[in-house]
Formats: C-alpha cells, sequence, structure tokens
C-alpha cells in the first residue's frame, strides 16, 4: 500500500495539508514528523583496530556455530550500523538479502573455522562460498573488509578464542551461549534510528519524498536569521530520512526570507559531487539577495571535511562576485546540525572564518535596515495626531 493510500489522499498537497490542520487521521505521520526534527543523542561503539572488534564480538555475541559467519557492517566513522547472520546452506540470493546493504562503507567478517555441508540436492557447499560472495559483491562496491575473525573452539570446550586475521592474534571470548546471539540487528546510528511507525508507513516508498516535500513547504517564508533554529530542525528532519548525501541550495530575499529551496545534487552514501556553475545558475535570480546551501551525512557525523570547507569557500569567493552572499553552509544529520559558520567562530572550522564573518555583514545589514524602517514608521505615527488636531482647530 502507498503512503498516499494509507490515508486516503491522492497527492502529497492534500497529505500537508491533514496535517497542518492537526486532522486525527495523520496522529501516526505527525508525531512522526515532530520526532524527526529532534536531535537523537546517542552513543555508538567506533571500531579503529582489532581490539574494538573484538569488543563488539563479545559484547554482541557474535559467535557464529560451524559453517556460520556474521558480517558485520560499518559507518564512515567505523561505526557499527548492522550484523547478519548467513550460512554455508543458503542460497547466493537468501544471503544477498540478509546481509547486503547499501549504506556502508567497510565490513568484517566473523566466521567458525571452515565446515564443508551437504545440501538437500547433494552439492557440497561451505561458508567461504557465501563469504566469498558477499566480498565480492562489496569488492565491486568499493567497501572495504576491515578484519575477518575466526572463532576456535566447540561450544562444550571452553574457552573459545577469537583470531584476528588482520592483526595476527588471539583473545579468549567470553562466551555466554548460542542463546545469546541473534540472527540480524541494526544499531542505532544515522537513518536507522526511525520512530516506531505502523509497518504499512515505514514500508511505502513515498515516505522519504514526502518528508522532503513537507520540509520544503515548512521552509518557504522562514526568516534565515530568526527562525534559524526552526531551519535547523526542518534539516535535521530531512536528513533522518536520506541514505545518500543531498546538497541542497536554499535562496532568501533582501527581508532575509527564504523563496526557494531546491536539491540539486545526490550523491552516493558518503560524498556528492557539486558543480559550482549550477549552483551559482540556481542563485543569480534577480530576486534572490543570497543563499544557503546544506548538505547530509547519512553516517551520522557533523563534522565538515576538507571537500566541504574547499566547497564552501568557493562558493562564498563566487557569491560576491555576482553580489548574492554565502550566508551559512549546514552539515545535518539525525544527530543535528552543524553551522560551518558558528564553528569558525570557535576555532572548528578556521578555513570557514570568512563565512561568520560575511553572515554577520549580512545580519548587521538586515538589522540596520529593519531598525530604519521601524523608526520612520514610528515617526509617521506620532505626527499623525497632530495633523488632526490641526485640521479640526
Amino acid at each position: 500500500m502507498s503512503l498516499y493510500d494509507y490515508f486516503g489522499v491522492a497527492t502529497p498537497q492534500e497529505l500537508y495539508d491533514l496535517i497542518t490542520n492537526d486532522d486525527p487521521r495523520v496522529d501516526d505521520l505527525q508525531n512522526f514528523l515532530t520526532y524527526a526534527k529532534q536531535e537523537i543523542s546517542y552513543e555508538s561503539p567506533k571500531v579503529f583496530n582489532y581490539e574494538a572488534l573484538f569488543k563488539l564480538v563479545n559484547s554482541e555475541q557474535l559467535i557464529p556455530r560451524e559453517n556460520e559467519a556474521y558480517i558485520i557492517g560499518f559507518s564512515t566513522q567505523r561505526s557499527p550500523t548492522y550484523y547478519a547472520k548467513i550460512s554455508g546452506d543458503m542460497s547466493e540470493k537468501e544471503v544477498l538479502n540478509i546481509a547486503f546493504k547499501a549504506d556502508i562503507k567497510s565490513y568484517a567478517i566473523v566466521d567458525h573455522p571452515n565446515i564443508f555441508s551437504q545440501d538437500q540436492d547433494g552439492v557440497i557447499r561451505d561458508i567461504d562460498c557465501n563469504i566469498g560472495l558477499i566480498r565480492g559483491v562489496y569488492g565491486n562496491t568499493a567497501r572495504d573488509c576491515l578484519d575477518r575473525i575466526s572463532i576456535y573452539g566447540e561450544e562444550g570446550i571452553l574457552p573459545l578464542r577469537m583470531y584476528s586475521h588482520e592483526a595476527e592474534t588471539y583473545e579468549p571470548v567470553d562466551f555466554m551461549g548460542y542463546d545469546h546471539t541473534a540472527d540480524y540487528k541494526e544499531f542505532i546510528i544515522g537513518n536507522d534510528s526511525i520512530y516506531d511507525l505502523p509497518e504499512e508507513l515505514t514500508a511505502a516508498s513515498e515516505l522519504s519524498d514526502f518528508v522532503g516535500y513537507y520540509v520544503t513547504k515548512e521552509l518557504e517564508g522562514l526568516n534565515v536569521y530568526y527562525d534559524e533554529q526552526k531551519i535547523e530542525s526542518l534539516l535535521c528532519m530531512k536528513a533522518t530520512m536520506n541514505r545518500q548525501e543531498v546538497f541542497t541550495v536554499i535562496t532568501y530575499d533582501d527581508q532575509l526570507n527564504i523563496n526557494g529551496i531546491k536539491d540539486m545534487f545526490m550523491g552516493a552514501y558518503s560524498n556528492t559531487v557539486v558543480d559550482l556553475a549550477f549552483v551559482m545558475d540556481q542563485v543569480n535570480k534577480g530576486q534572490n539577495k543570497g543563499f544557503i546551501v546544506s548538505h547530509n551525512h547519512p553516517s551520522g557525523g557533523l563534522r565538515a571535511s576538507k571537500a566541504d570547507i574547499e566547497t564552501t569557500r568557493a562558493l562564498g569567493r563566487l557569491g560576491e562576485l555576482f553580489e548574492k552572499r554565502l550566508y551559512d553552509h549546514y552539515i545535518a544529520s539525525s544527530r543535528g546540525v552543524t553551522s560551518l559558520a558558528q564553528e569558525s567562530t570557535i576555532g572548528r572550522a578556521p578555513r570557514a572564518r570568512f563565512l561568520a564573518m560575511a553572515k554577520e555583514r549580512e545580519v548587521d545589514k538586515y538589522l540596520l535596515k529593519l531598525a530604519d524602517t521601524l523608526e520612520k514608521q514610528s515617526a509617521k505615527l506620532q505626527d499623525s495626531p497632530k495633523k488632526k488636531q490641526g485640521r479640526s482647530i
């Protein structure tokens, strides 16, 4: 069932109208949207070496039986995103359906020393065949294997030992029994931290598209200075749903009110290619005073990369040439939003310090202009009664 069929509407606008009118039929979706605006605070272990991987295997009890293995996926920050158990008697299709995920940057394997098995058709299979399948698919999609951990020993003969093929070292396993092992788990990281929606909604392919539509509608007309927190919350919501990097351009008018939002480039899990000429073509419209750029980090990280800083500096220079000031560059994830202008003022992104200065000048000009307008309006109101009094005499 599609998202729109579920709510009995035909278009995103009709569904948006139900939400803005607080229709009780969309309470589930309304609650999810409120949740998705919030920054999610969570800690996830990072795996940078074999010791951390040993610790993860121990804590999660990733102890496969003979002719089984676990595949563990990691984000760009080396935080585990999921693990899945496979076995030697699974078909290639079953293995890929269970163990392959696009939104990882690297992976590790935990296996038992190989034991051959014979399936119902008499075909000899072993876990290495299916491990090789996963390694081949991930290798062809530029995902690196961090390590292969082999478990040595038998359940009734403890202790078990872990062996890192990368570090060539052993450690004992604190094995608690196979009733403590799970076949599959997704960790709370990045886009996996989703509000508990009804299954029909989480399975609806239109959910992510509608969230993007909702965010665009909500951003329109907001003031980039006064509504900064609301803008960041909406960008956080959008980032929660995106499993690929998306580069967005937001333009504003001479009152600092948003008048355009456009997703311009979509990339892979950890990067996207930005064509500066297309950005400036979008920005260089007569009614636009300046612009904001934003992109998401599906991994959950919020730190600007070297490429992020370089893109920001290039857009800042082009903006000055076109007299369309770059106001800020936001990096968003389910963890929250980073403002490069703000980061530069506290020394975390010193190469983007120009952005903070440009933003301050833009706000100062706006506030001076606003103060001048209010002063003129106040003077006009003060003169008005005197004129009326003069006429009455």
